[in-house]
């Protein structure tokens, strides 16, 4: 039987990170911008001052119901988080929107297993918005000055610290800003709608100029991780 041609999955800024000189992997089907030559400078330069990272890849599911409470408890670490909080689950985070609504981000490009559920009175939905969804990490000592550039949001420690999030505006876009840091590396996640990724890449960029800026692959981001 012949070959059946897969489709590649590309990010929203796939033209930018080429552009940039990405070097590139395919895995479940995405083109993954690794890294831009030197990984170790990249989380370097991430760790002691401020990086801009593509995660469009990554799995986002969004979760509606009545008792999100209970339905999503047996996948998070803990309490199901309040509306406004992050929590984190066996691969990701989840972000909770309002009191029936949740946003599921996951580290990788195959997510944990979800399902929906109805019973009594619950009522879960699935949604996978991976598609549809660009998502930006800003991460390093200095991304807070960056995004205060581009957002009103008060972006304080003691008001927006680690295991927040709060949809606000954006260079006039609508965006999900999380906070969810990696170790003692502060950083956030940027999730705003596929069509205005690269608008939004172009502006972080332009707006990290001046802070020395360093565009990292997933090598360096997942390194986070250890």
């Amino acid at each position: 039987m012949p070959d059946v041609w897969t489709p590649l999955r590309r990010s929203p800024v796939h033209a930018r990170l080429r552009a940039a000189g990405a070097g590139f992997e395919t895995e479940s089907g995405w083109a993954l911008a690794r890294n831009f030559g030197d990984p170790d400078a990249e989380f370097q330069a991430g760790s002691t001052g401020v990086a801009l990272s593509d995660l469009s890849c990554t799995g986002k599911w969004q979760a509606k119901g009545r008792d999100l409470d209970r339905d999503l408890g047996p996948g998070v670490s803990g309490e199901v988080p309040a509306p406004g909080r992050v929590a984190g689950t066996r691969t990701g985070c989840l972000c909770r929107l309002t009191p029936g609504e949740a946003l599921f981000l996951y580290q990788h490009t195959e997510p944990e297993h979800l399902s929906e559920s109805q019973d009594g009175d619950g009522c879960l939905h699935l949604l996978d918005r991976t598609d549809g969804l660009a998502l930006l990490a800003l991460w390093g000592p200095d991304s807070r000055r960056v995004l205060a550039k581009l957002s009103s949001l008060d972006l304080r420690e003691r008001t927006r610290p680690h295991g927040t999030c709060a949809a606000a505006p954006m260079a006039g876009v609508r965006v999900l800003l999380v906070r969810w840091d990696r170790g003692r590396v502060p950083a956030y996640q940027i999730v705003v709608g596929a069509e205005y990724g690269a608008y939004l890449w172009d502006l972080l960029l332009d707006a990290g100029r001046e802070y020395g800026l360093r565009l990292c692959g997933l090598d360096a981001w997942e390194r986070l991780e250890e």
